[in-house]
């Protein structure tokens, strides 16, 4: 419990634990870093950390109802720290965009060809695996550094974690993100041969259920109010393409 504590401060501040080190007996920074990376991490799903160890382990799987199973998979991209690292175990360098088997595909391979430089990540795309009311479960799952996601890039990307899920003997029942246009575009990819109510895609089946089960796309309520927030905010301003304050 000491050592998840260390772990939990030094990652929020640094500065003070290394500070508090010199009044109080915590954990050196040497034996953090061994249990930080006691378990290595990589690009994309880490199929022996979540779904044949990690995540079977927290949430008991064997023992839970068929109604427990069901999970709904958030995605969301966040900012990191831009910069080029040099791992020396590996002897190679990491933080450039990486999709993973998507980087292999022809696509990939002529961008690649006609950039004249390798963009370095700026964004972390991260999936995680969210329990419903029956279970409590809030588990990253997956993820992966990029420059700026587009919907051809996460469409295989969202399928094969879904895919995962389900063979792991989870039933993923909806894919939730924020309004961003590369989300908007990959629910408009799902048109044909899906449920559509007033001209709107919200939902598909999943072809990776043994039986005919859907899966809802839903927009983050957090960022739909973000949303409204800012257009309020922004009405007569920048551009002044928003007008809703009415005097």
């Amino acid at each position: 419990m000491l050592i998840r504590w260390c772990l939990h401060l030094k990652m929020l501040l640094p500065a003070i634990y290394d500070a508090l080190r010199g009044v109080l007996t915590l954990t050196c920074g040497r034996t953090l870093q061994d249990y930080n990376h006691c378990i290595k991490a990589g690009v994309g799903i880490q199929v022996k950390v979540t779904c044949t160890e990690q995540l079977r382990k927290e949430v008991q799987t064997e023992s839970l109802e068929e109604y427990q199973k069901y999970v709904a998979v958030v995605s969301d991209e966040m900012k990191i720290k831009e910069g080029i690292v040099y791992n020396k175990h590996e002897c190679k360098i990491i933080e450039f965009v990486n999709l993973g088997a998507v980087n292999s595909t022809p696509v990939s391979f002529e961008q690649s060809v006609n950039e004249e430089t390798t963009s370095v990540a700026t964004q972390m795309l991260v999936f995680k695996v969210r329990g419903l009311v029956f279970i409590k479960l809030n588990f990253p799952y997956a993820q992966y550094p990029t420059h700026s996601i587009t919907a051809d890039y996460l469409f295989p990307i969202a399928w094969e974690v879904v895919k995962d899920l389900e063979c792991a003997d989870f039933k993923v029942i909806s894919l939730t993100g924020d309004k961003a246009s590369p989300n908007r575009k990959f629910i408009c990819m799902h048109r044909l041969g899906t449920v559509q109510k007033f001209g709107t895609t919200y939902k598909v089946r999943n072809p990776y259920s043994v039986e005919e089960r859907y899966i809802y796309f839903i927009s983050g309520v957090p960022h739909l109010i973000k949303t409204v927030r800012n257009c309020w905010s922004n009405s007569f301003g920048h551009s002044y393409k928003r007008a809703l304050w009415v005097c």
